[in-house]
């Protein structure tokens, strides 16, 4: 390294800028412009060592330094800590756009009802991840300094209800599908869910593969689906609902701008306003149905209080019981079709192409399933591999019975649906107490508009006529 005079030394401290950063990681160097003795990187070098500047030196830098004056470079770098990972736990449900980040009280009690989202999971899956201490490695600044890493703590969590311990990955996963959730460092899964408030922002949407219960209202935009029955106190506000069983709605259903409501089950309301709906089983509707779509694929009655079916288009298989169904307002058109053979059709086409498609996905997981148990069967199988490639046998198989058991419910459904378009005898359309002039009604293949009021009558299907007819109540 280059000696430097005392008198170089002050020239250098007078023109020579050096910024140290607060974490004394990093430095720059400015050099003045003016006219001094030719200088040497060596020289910097040597002048930087008197400043105890010694880890992580540019040399490139200092020579861009002495070439370009007045112009900021970095000279020398240190090299930060590599901070360790403490070893607690990492939670894995989530929502649909972020890991779930529980509020815990002073207790260590979470409350899933108090957090942005509410999520589920489903038998087997992970809850849990237990994460081991990993020790940091120390850094060093640029005057060569340690900088120590912070300390690590280690992981404390315990196996709480209807959870166990996977022990070659090291998770918490559920014994049963359900809400996770953690408290007093337990992890657990509920399998039946009680909201008891509206849904809104402090709750979010609702994906679960149970039954839940809404103590409270489903507010704007918000979706809600449930493999089980879900029972809701209020109502449903422009929301989405996707209900696996039967949907019970204390109120009613008013999605005027936006939102729909899917059921598998039956459905029991007060009202629908604006709503669009879709029921597999039958649909109740205590007050009135206005201006609504809806399809129901068996009976839908609005015979228990007002009774009124106003506007919209309303669609059943089966019947329709109604005490009155249309209004004096022109501007009101209510469409009532029973039986619409083309919806059967549609829905048949439907079918056919998820058969095919699960019947393809059915054999790669056949072939592949194959794959593995021949591989557990070779003898050049490792008793780790074993252990592994056994686990992946295994949920092949789960997919391939779903699948199996899937097609099953295909094809079942497939010859009900052309039964029902072979075998189907239409039901009625009973009116109880009266049904007003231009009502649309559709029955089967043949439409007519109602011309006058007419009171407590049923319209139905005259097969040998091959069009409407009506009777008296």
């Amino acid at each position: 390294m280059a000696e430097i005079s005392p008198n170089l030394i002050k020239l250098f401290d007078h023109k020579i800028r050096l910024i140290i950063s607060p974490d004394k990681l990093s430095a720059k160097m400015t050099i003045s412009k003016f006219k001094w003795p030719t200088i040497k990187a060596t020289q910097l070098m040597t002048y930087l060592d008197l400043k105890k500047i010694k880890q992580g030196i540019i040399k490139d830098n200092i020579k861009e330094a002495i070439t370009n004056r007045e112009k900021e470079y970095v000279i020398a770098q240190g090299t930060p800590p590599v901070e360790g990972t403490n070893g607690s736990f990492s939670v894995l449900f989530k929502s649909p756009d972020k890991i779930l980040k529980p509020k815990v009280s002073d207790q260590g009690i979470v409350n899933l009802r108090e957090i942005e989202y509410i999520v589920s999971i489903k038998k087997d899956e992970p809850l849990v991840q237990l994460v081991p201490a990993i020790e940091g490695t120390a850094g060093c600044d640029i005057y060569g300094e340690n900088i120590p890493p912070q300390k690590i703590q280690h992981p404390n969590i315990q196996l709480g209800e209807n959870v166990y311990l996977n022990e070659r990955s090291q998770m918490i996963c559920a014994i049963v599908s359900g809400i996770p959730g953690i408290a007093n460092n337990q992890a657990f899964v509920k399998d039946n869910v009680k909201i008891d408030q509206d849904i809104d922002y402090s709750i979010g949407n609702i994906n679960i593969p149970c039954n839940l219960t809404i103590n409270g209202s489903v507010n704007e935009g918000f979706k809600i689906a449930a493999t089980g029955n879900i029972h809701i106190t209020g109502e449903v506000n422009n929301a989405f609902i996707d209900c696996g069983r039967n949907l019970t709605i204390g109120k009613g259903i008013n999605n005027k701008n936006s939102g729909k409501v899917t059921v598998e089950g039956h459905l029991h309301c007060k009202y629908l306003h604006h709503a669009n709906v879709i029921v597999q089983g039958n649909l109740f509707v205590d007050r009135e149905i206005l201006f609504s779509t809806v399809t129901c694929h068996k009976d839908i009655n609005v015979t228990k209080e007002e009774g009124l079916i106003i506007g919209g288009t309303i669609t059943a298989e089966y019947n329709i019981f109604a005490n009155e169904i249309g209004s004096k307002l022109e501007t009101a058109s209510t469409k009532i079709t029973l039986w619409n053979i083309e919806e059967s059709l549609r829905k048949l086409a439907e079918i056919d192409r998820e058969t095919n498609d699960t019947t393809e996905m059915l054999a790669q997981t056949l072939r592949e399933l194959k794959g593995v148990q021949d591989y557990l069967e070779s003898d050049s199988i490792s008793a780790e591999e074993f252990k592994e490639f056994e686990s992946i046998f295994e949920t092949y198989l789960k997919n391939a019975n779903s699948l199996k058991a899937r097609k099953e419910k295909l094809l079942l459904y497939r010859n009900e649906i052309k039964k029902f378009i072979t075998e189907k005898n239409t039901g009625e359309i009973q009116i109880k107490k009266v049904i007003h002039p231009g009502v649309k009604i559709r029955i089967k293949d043949d439409m007519l508009i109602t011309k006058f009021e007419e009171k407590r009558i049923a319209f139905y299907y005259n097969a040998k006529k091959s069009k409407i007819a009506s009777k008296l109540l």
